[in-house]
This record gives structure tokens, sequence and C-alpha cells, in this order.
């Protein structure tokens, strides 16, 4: 049995921001978007692995 891993703050952060972006744009972006729009508006850089992820 494997033991999940607690989230850190950053990626709390990180889901809070992807959460408000989504639904900022009534569910029309997807992760490319999602991504585009955290490297641009938010300054973030992460990879799209990484919000596909989240």
């Amino acid at each position: 049995m494997l033991k999940k891993k607690k989230e850190s703050k950053k990626d709390q952060q990180l889901k809070e921001y992807i959460s408000l972006i989504f639904h900022e744009h009534k569910g029309r972006y997807g992760y490319r978007k999602v991504y585009a729009e955290l490297s641009n508006q938010y300054r973030l850089s992460v990879s799209e692995k990484v919000v596909r992820r989240a």
C-alpha cells in the first residue's frame, strides 16, 4: 500500500491559481491555455506536465 505524499504549500497555491483561471474562463481553458495564463499573467514558471497533473 502506497502512502499519498502531502502537498507542499507551493503545490496548494498552484492549484488555487489553476482553479481560479479555469473558473474565470467558465471551464473553457485546457491545460495549455491555463499554463500560458500562469506564465504570462502570474509570472509562474512551471511545466505543462505539472499543470496537467494538478
